[in-house]
């Protein structure tokens, strides 16, 4: 692990920014295409069921029996309800969690998917904050995988979601590492910056890390749950260097929000991590918001399990079954 401070930040920065923004890559709306399936939470023909990320037990000709191994880079946003859960997947293979979404998710939908496609590690499993929605799954996958190291902001809580990933970290017994703003690692030849991380804030949602996962010239933007000052804050510290390709749309789409974090996106592709729930998310002000940049928008609640995958410079788009 690097960190990375002052200058040497926005330099950092400044080239990821210039790799992306000159690597030629190719970033089309995802799929749009006239299929019942396109919108309505079933399975999109542009990331298939091949050996590149998408799901084998419904059928197809995959071999669930096969070793895993991608051979591109995607980015899993799974279907969870209310909670985040997110898998990157880096040809190497390389694995990265982010968040386990509520109990039961985990020993449910996560490790399911996995066992079904061959993942038996996680390299690196990144809680963002101590939230129910957040943290109640992570504690099922250290049941049904190997788990090289743990990721978090440093923060704990007393909701029991929180205690249980806590009892499981202390009978796990691995290496766990306080992530801080300015750090910067490498999966394989994916390069990940962490540009939030911060405990000063009332809300432990404003605490949540944020990462910048980059590769070959791709940039992905997780935000946990971040509200509207830590967003300010955000812009304030980067501004443009933190344009993205893909951004996990911050807290289920929660408001108020920053403007400024906003507009400064230059994503083409928003994925909103949601379900039902009592507190008016995704709030319809926020929706538009980041609408009105241009990106295109997908939901869990609406698509399902939502899988992007990186094949030749482009975003392949696959959806999957609504809960």
């Amino acid at each position: 692990m690097k960190k990375i401070s002052g200058w040497i930040l926005a330099a950092a920065l400044v080239a990821c920014w210039l790799v992306a923004a000159c690597g030629g890559l190719d970033y089309p709306a995802a799929d749009d295409d006239d299929d019942a399936d396109d919108d309505t939470g079933g399975d999109d023909d542009t990331g298939g069921d091949d050996d590149t990320g998408g799901d084998d037990d419904t059928g197809d000709d995959d071999n669930d029996d096969v070793t895993f191994d991608p051979q591109n880079f995607s980015t899993r946003f799974y279907n969870v309800g209310l909670g985040d859960a997110i898998l990157v997947e880096i040809p190497g293979p390389y694995t990265m969690m982010v968040d386990g979404g509520l109990i039961g998710s985990g020993s449910e939908i996560i490790c399911p998917d996995l066992a079904a496609r061959g993942i038996e590690r996680i390299d690196v499993m990144v809680l963002t904050h101590p939230d129910y929605d957040h943290c109640g799954g992570l504690s099922e996958v250290f049941d049904c995988v190997e788990v090289g190291t743990v990721w978090t902001n440093g923060e704990a809580s007393e909701e029991e979601a929180y205690l249980q990933f806590q009892q499981k970290l202390q009978e796990w017994g691995g290496p766990t590492v306080v992530k801080e703003q300015g750090d910067f690692d490498s999966l394989g030849d994916a390069g990940i910056l962490t540009v939030h991380a911060d405990s000063d804030y009332p809300e432990y949602d404003n605490n949540s890390l944020v990462q910048l996962v980059t590769y070959q010239g791709a940039r992905v933007l997780l935000t946990g749950d971040i509200r509207n000052t830590a967003q300010q804050e955000i812009y304030d510290d980067y501004g443009a260097l933190i344009d993205c390709d893909v951004i996990k749309i911050p807290a289920h789409g929660y408001a108020p929000f920053s403007a400024d974090f906003v507009a400064q996106q230059g994503a083409s592709i928003g994925v909103l991590s949601v379900g039902e729930n009592a507190m008016g998310y995704p709030a319809q002000t926020t929706l538009n918001a980041y609408e009105a940049t241009g990106m295109e928008l997908y939901r869990t609640d609406v698509n399902g399990t939502i899988l992007l995958t990186l094949v030749d410079g482009a975003w392949q788009l696959e959806t999957g079954q609504r809960r």
